[in-house]
């Protein structure tokens, strides 16, 4: 179905532009300002040790020494009580990455001192900072540049990240890189033109089998087709206004997706060898933004531990994942099927909290048409099946007010979700590296 030019009309220039456009404002940088509104995050506390652990894009350690370094760290002899395993959203390159694990990391320890918590008896942290490829296409500096008479280094990096090496020999892959960028670059465009982006697109697209975990928004205009389609909408017809505009969602889309990719691989690789090095150690995983689908699919992928052990908490910052995850059935499923993380549910043992903020335009609009998008049934309402859980909670879990820095959260024994509404503390998408994300965090963490 074509999208009817009364509602394009309706939303902008079109729901394509409008989700270009609102991803490329928005950014993911966890509280940094990437070209949007959102004030730059405040200096956090450095002196937090964070041990960084590299994944490339299928989840395969960039560094072995990184692990040892981690292992080394949970020596017996150590006596280490709790290991925090920080994960950064969409958007960051590996410098960003690095401030956000110690933006965070330094924030725990800052709210829990001046709040004067005594922490639990012996309590001895490690921090673990996880880096993924998660460039995505910056934004033009102004509208007319969707089209840019060239393409800059960083979006040529973006545009190289998105691509995965192992789809194509690298003679082929080099080709397809050169050709896209001629292609981006081209004014104006022809429909031949438009139609060999769109295969190079589904060309690299991650192919929905490489993910465990099926769920209704991770379905892209990218995939391939299925074999009932009798015609595919062209990306034209899709409403992208430019072939530069459909870049950039197909780096948002391809992000996502990696994040399920690595988490399945080498972030349960990384939780594996945690738990097996320090099984005493309660472990807390904190993710943003596509972070958290990371931390999520490590939990339900398959362990080379057994028996498998729960982490103790769970922590979700603006999470871009749908608002029924964890629900026991999804709308809008025939036949029914639970959420894709439900399973994941099981393996927490203590307090698993997400919070959403009306405030967060990136996973109020652009998420959420990004599905819509692929199926273009109508006008989104509020709330729909492809809503994210970063803009209205946790799938029929009752709100639960966040709290400012050193007002006690109350997580009452026997109840492990939490639905955390943070409109008023959470400005935007990437705001989030904050004392009251940090406090949130803490207070998860020690649940009594």
């Amino acid at each position: 179905m074509i999208i009817p030019t009364r509602l394009l009309s309706r939303i902008g220039r079109g729901a394509a532009l409008c989700l270009a456009a609102t991803i490329c404002l928005t950014g993911c940088g966890g509280g940094g300002n990437k070209g949007g509104t959102e004030p730059p995050p405040p200096p956090a506390p450095t002196d937090a040790k964070v041990h960084l652990v590299d994944f490339d894009e299928n989840g395969a350690q960039t560094s072995p020494n990184q692990l040892n370094a981690v292992v080394a760290a949970l020596d017996p002899k150590n006596k280490v009580t709790d290991v925090f395993i920080l994960v950064h959203g969409w958007n960051n390159s590996a410098s960003d990455a690095e401030q956000f694990a110690q933006g965070i990391a330094g924030l725990v320890g800052k709210v829990a001192k001046e709040n004067k918590i005594a922490p639990p008896e012996g309590y001895n942290p490690v921090f673990v900072g996880v880096r993924w490829p998660s460039k995505a296409w910056d934004p033009p500096p102004r509208e007319e540049a969707a089209t840019p008479a060239a393409m800059t280094a960083d979006q040529k990096e973006a545009l190289r990240e998105s691509l995965p090496a192992t789809a194509a020999p690298p003679a082929d892959r080099a080709r397809d890189l050169e050709r896209l960028e001629q292609l981006i670059t081209k004014r104006p465009a022809e429909k031949a033109n438009w139609d060999e982006a769109h295969r190079i697109f589904r060309k690299y697209a991650i192919k929905p089998e490489k993910l465990n975990v099926e769920a209704p928004d991770d379905e892209s205009v990218f995939d391939p087709p299925p074999a009932t389609e009798a015609r595919v909408p062209s990306l034209q017809e899709r409403g992208f206004p430019s072939i530069g505009d459909a870049a950039r969602v197909f780096t948002y889309w391809q992000m996502k997706k990696r994040a399920g990719v690595v988490g399945e691989t080498g972030g349960r690789a990384l939780l594996d060898k945690v738990q097996d090095t320090a099984p005493s150690a309660r472990v807390h995983l904190f993710g943003h933004s596509f972070g958290t689908k990371l931390i999520l699919s490590a939990l339900i992928a398959p362990s080379s531990v057994e028996p498998r052990r729960p982490v103790r908490t769970v922590v979700l910052a603006q999470p871009a994942i749908s608002y029924q995850a964890f629900a026991d059935e999804v709308t809008g499923t025939n036949p029914p099927r639970p959420g894709g993380y439900k399973a994941a549910l099981n393996a927490v043992e203590g307090v698993l909290a997400a919070t959403f903020s009306t405030k967060d335009l990136a996973l109020r609009e652009a998420y959420p048409r990004a599905s819509w998008l692929k199926n273009q049934v109508g006008e989104l309402e509020a709330v729909s099946r492809f809503s994210a859980m970063g803009a209205v909670g946790i799938h029929k879990v009752a709100a639960t007010a966040m709290r400012p820095n050193g007002e006690p959260y109350a997580f009452p024994a026997g109840t492990r979700e939490f639905s955390i509404a943070g409109s008023d503390l959470i400005s935007g998408h990437s705001d989030v590296r904050t004392d009251a994300v940090a406090w949130l965090l803490w207070s998860a963490a020690n649940r009594r």
